[in-house]
């Protein structure tokens, strides 16, 4: 049998593990031990490497092995087995020429061999052989909270690296909180080199949670996204108008909470933040603060509104339908229709109007949103202008003007329609058809434009009012134009009067004087227009990363333009396509819902809706 060596330890898995070590075994399945003490708090073993020859084990050479450890090389000699070949102490020798280890009395050599014992029996002082070792090297992140390793193995001649010296490098380099032990001895036991291994970690510093407001109303009452389980935006579901009662809480303010400070991988106490940041709550319209100036209340009943941090609560009508038996409705508040506005009739609201059935040739105009649980078929006189966001299962043959966002379901068909922000139709149908869309964001849907060719212009990118100031500008030229040729005819006229008698000459002269000074007027008007206006085409430059997104298809006769640059779908539909506007430039990709622009909740930039 081998040389035993001993070996003790806390508990007998150690023992195992660092007898494994010592001898070099790939497990502690290859160890072969016997206990010599073990008085219940330490025990000793007496160990060997196993000898795994049976019957029909076949024969095979005896071997050696030499690596650095300390300062020193070490000899581990394996016997033969049957009748191969042992090791010589020539063997050893050149191995140790080859390594520069200074050479040693060959009757040294040969009593190491013949015990053949399978454990490291010191060599000769090798400091050359540091070089063959494995390189442990460890880096620190910049906030001292990890500590990286990565192990380059040894070269020949050099001992892979214990458990015990991994750990004792982490420990020379200044690391000694958050060691992951176990981790170690995985590396050290299976060899693992050329890999990054997080070994230890520090525990990171909470901070404090400091006074904050608790809102008892939904602070996003508009959420555009909320769909049902086919999809479609459910406007019956979104609690635009959230109403209260005289005296309900609106909100207050919680309890701060403080925080636990950290420990880096180096047992440096990295202390918590602690800001220094009060909160108030702001009293709006129509709310009061509770004694204690904890809480804020409704002082009205009405409905709740945040803008920014003030909290406040305004008037809000309700009414069954706006039709005869109301007249025209013009309030400083909100209103809300439960039924439908009957043809012909205005609502006018400084905060959100919302409308519970479909409306036809009205007129709405909010300060705040509008939201049309139903839709609008204007017949082509139905209007809608709101500063907030409009909100509408679908929208056709109206006029539609809003400085927010357009949020919609099904359609959006032969309206003129100008948006401030984004359009985004997301229900089943999702179309947009014929009349003309100018919006100054982005535009998601579906489907743009129809199989029958209908002509479906929609500019993105520049804001709408710069197509009013523009198409102004026109109206005002074309009107001058005609103002011009008026007088002109005028001229001809008083020619044809003096020609027959029904005029003076001095007459005809005095009306000439008076016709062309108003004439010179409108002719200067004229070019300071015509001027104004070139100035103003060339201004007309879209913003940069506007995007337009068809999910299903743009349709032929749909045309797209961002400011100048035009993008026409002529010949064939295009499918599942996001057109995508920058530096000047109208880039194509295809649809994915997985990288949606952020405007429309992805991760690309835009304005966020």
């Amino acid at each position: 049998m081998a040389h035993k060596i001993a070996i003790s330890s806390n508990s007998m898995e150690d023992a195992l593990n660092k007898a494994r070590r010592y001898l070099h075994a790939d497990s502690i399945d290859q160890i072969d031990y016997e206990i010599a003490e073990n008085d219940g708090s330490r025990i000793k073993i007496l160990c060997c490497i196993k000898d795994t020859k049976s019957d029909t084990e076949p024969d095979h050479n005896g071997y050696f092995k030499i690596f650095y450890r300390d300062g020193f090389a070490y000899l581990i000699v394996y016997p033969p087995v049957g009748i191969g070949r042992p090791v010589y102490e020539d063997d050893v020798i050149n191995r140790m020429k080859l390594l520069n280890i200074p050479s040693v009395s060959p009757l040294f050599i040969r009593d190491i061999i013949d015990r053949a014992r399978q454990i490291p029996e010191k060599l000769a002082e090798w400091p050359m052989g540091a070089e063959f070792r494995a390189n442990i090297g460890i880096t620190v992140s910049e906030d001292k909270m990890s500590a990286i390793m990565n192990i380059q193995p040894p070269l020949r001649g050099g001992a892979s690296p214990t458990a015990d010296e991994i750990l004792f490098a982490a420990e020379d380099y200044g690391i000694c909180y958050g060691i992951d032990r176990q981790l170690i001895s995985r590396i050290a036991e299976q060899h693992l080199y050329n890999e990054d291994f997080v070994i230890a970690e520090g525990l990171r510093p909470v901070a404090p949670i400091v006074n904050q407001i608790n809102y008892h109303f939904d602070t996003d009452v508009c959420r555009p996204f909320l769909t049902d389980e086919y999809g479609r935006v459910n406007l019956k579901e979104l609690n635009f108008i959230q109403e209260k009662k005289k005296g309900d809480v609106l909100a207050d303010i919680a309890d701060p909470k403080p925080g636990t400070d950290g420990i880096d991988v180096f047992g440096e106490i990295v202390p918590a933040e602690h800001p220094e940041q009060t909160v108030r709550l702001l009293p709006g319209d129509n709310t009061e603060l509770s004694p204690d100036g904890h809480s804020l209340l409704a002082s009205i009943d009405g409905y709740v509104v945040l803008h920014g941090s003030m909290v406040s609560v305004r008037e809000v009508v309700h009414v069954e339908n706006v039709d005869y038996s109301t007249g025209n409705i013009d309030f400083e508040g909100a209103v809300v229709v439960a039924g439908t506005v009957a043809d012909g009739f205005t609502v006018k609201a400084t905060d959100s109007i919302q409308v519970g059935s479909c409306v036809g040739k009205v007129h709405l105009e909010s300060d705040g949103d509008i939201i049309l649980k139903s839709g609008i078929n204007g017949s082509g006189e139905g209007t809608i202008k709101c500063r907030g966001n409009l909100y509408t299962r679908f929208a056709e043959n109206a006029h539609i003007e809003t400085e927010g966002s357009f949020f919609g379901e099904e359609s959006l068909m032969n309206c003129t329609t100008e948006v401030d922000r984004n359009l985004v139709l997301i229900g089943r149908r999702a179309e947009i058809v014929g009349g003309r869309t100018v919006v100054g964001g982005s535009i998601r849907c579906k489907k743009i434009g129809s199989a029958a060719g209908i002509k479906t212009p929609v500019c993105v990118g520049i804001l709408p009012e710069k197509f009013r100031t523009i198409d102004n500008l026109q109206q005002r030229i074309n009107d001058n134009k005609l103002m011009l040729s008026r007088l002109q005819q005028s001229m001809t006229n008083l020619t044809r009067d003096i020609q027959n008698g029904k005029i003076t000459e001095d007459e005809a002269a005095e009306n000439k004087n008076k016709i062309l000074k108003v004439q010179y007027r409108f002719e200067d008007e004229l070019r300071e227009l015509e001027r104004d206006y070139n100035d103003g085409k060339l201004m007309m430059q879209a913003e940069n990363n506007r995007y337009v997104v068809a999910e299903n298809e743009i349709c032929q006769g749909t045309t797209v333009t961002f400011g100048k640059v035009e993008y026409a779908v002529i010949n064939i539909d295009m499918s599942s396509i996001v057109l995508r506007y920058i530096n000047e430039r109208v880039i194509e990709s295809g649809y994915d819902p997985q990288h949606l622009p952020e405007c429309f909740g992805g991760h690309e930039q835009g304005d966020s809706v």
